[in-house]
């Protein structure tokens, strides 16, 4: 009867409903609240659904009511959240409740990205109810719920087939609306190199051009990236950006062939699998710093993907030192590092997260023909 993704930790059905219109008010006494209040009532109406108003002053008799609660521990049901919050928030911080009477309804959490959750419950139920109507008959329920991983991402590839601002968004709005809160921006890759770095220009001037097969290119100003950034942080999805190194690099080489000077991938800069970086090569690891520095700078979020897969052909020593000096670049510009399943052949540190990928039904010959070991 209630179609909510993911399952929410215990429903209770109630007894009659509530019948919520266009023009009826949400409402928030505490201010940290008015601009969750705003961007569910924005992403309500542009789906085509009810359009409401927002009293982020008004503390009663709203038909949506918003509200911060010290916590939800005397609820046995709610477990600690497991792993890595990509906000570096506490395992309770996601705790929320929604409640649906025939007086209205009352969204609640610890926080506001819990009350935001509990939101995008109400606003799986208004879909299901009549998506696209200018009223909507709720049936009475509890919705309890806290996220099982801390970590719940989406890997986008805007490589090998480039994605606008505005379809990105849209992909932001669907990982937000199942209750996702990481979307990993794969940002560059053999295909192409999708975002401006000032410092390097041709990266986007020349490596931008293509993608996979036939497929328009494209790349995204910092503007862009900035804007994409906003709009995920509005709806708490954090933006991780991957920036594929040392492997997959060809379109860096397109751009820079110097910087794949005496490497084995530089009979050709479109060379694949061999298409890797030498940290020897003088040029190379001044050019990953600059290039973290600005991916750093354009994203608050507390980690950047270094990608470090499939460095096909690379000498293991090389691999190692060009993954630790990557990782203490991160470091230093007050990041965390995240790698691939690879990068664990390299230090691995206490902040660093590796992400594993190879399915498991993959044969040890397999593996180390790939550089795992």
């Amino acid at each position: 009867m209630f179609a909510i993704i993911p399952a929410p930790v215990r429903i209770t059905s109630g007894e009659g409903t509530f019948t919520l219109r266009s023009g009826d008010v949400v409402a928030c006494s505490d201010p940290v609240l008015a601009s969750v209040a705003e961007t569910f009532v924005a992403d309500l109406a542009a789906a085509g659904g009810v359009r409401l108003d927002v009293d982020a002053g008004r503390a009663a008799g709203a038909a949506v009511t918003l509200a911060l609660v010290d916590d939800l521990d005397e609820v046995s049901e709610l477990a600690p959240t497991n792993g890595v919050s990509p906000v570096d928030a506490g395992p309770g911080s996601e705790r929320c409740r929604l409640v649906v009477t025939s007086d209205g309804v009352r969204a609640e959490g610890v926080t506001a990205e819990a009350v935001f959750r509990s939101l995008s419950s109400l606003r799986q139920l208004i879909d299901a109810a009549a998506a696209g109507a200018d009223r909507v008959e709720l049936a009475s329920v509890e919705v309890l719920d806290a996220p099982r991983y801390a970590w719940r991402g989406l890997s986008l590839d805007v490589v090998r087939t480039f994605f606008s601002v505005a379809e990105v968004q849209r992909v932001i709005d669907q990982v937000a609306r199942f209750k996702c809160n990481v979307l990993h921006l794969h940002l560059t890759d053999n295909e192409g190199w999708r975002l401006q770095i000032d410092s390097w220009p041709k990266l986007t001037e020349i490596g931008a051009a293509g993608a996979s097969g036939d497929r328009p290119g494209g790349w995204y100003t910092q503007d862009d990236y900035r804007e994409i950034v906003r709009y995920a942080a509005d709806r708490f999805v954090t933006v991780v950006p991957e920036i594929d190194l040392p492997g997959h690099c060809a379109a860096v080489f397109a751009s820079y062939p110097e910087l794949a000077a005496g490497t084995e991938s530089s009979a050709a800069a479109s060379a694949i699998p061999g298409a890797w970086m030498d940290p020897d090569v003088t040029a190379t690891i001044g050019f990953v710093r600059d290039v973290l520095s600005e991916v750093a700078a354009l994203t608050p979020g507390a980690y950047l993907h270094l990608g470090a897969d499939e460095a096909f052909g690379m000498d293991h020593d090389k691999y190692v030192r060009f993954v630790d000096a990557t990782r203490g670049i991160v470091s230093e510009l007050g990041k965390k590092s995240v790698g691939w399943q690879e990068s664990a052949r390299a230090t691995v540190g206490a902040d660093d997260v590796v992400q594993y990928w190879i399915d498991g039904e993959v044969s040890l010959d397999k593996l180390s023909e790939m550089g795992v070991e």
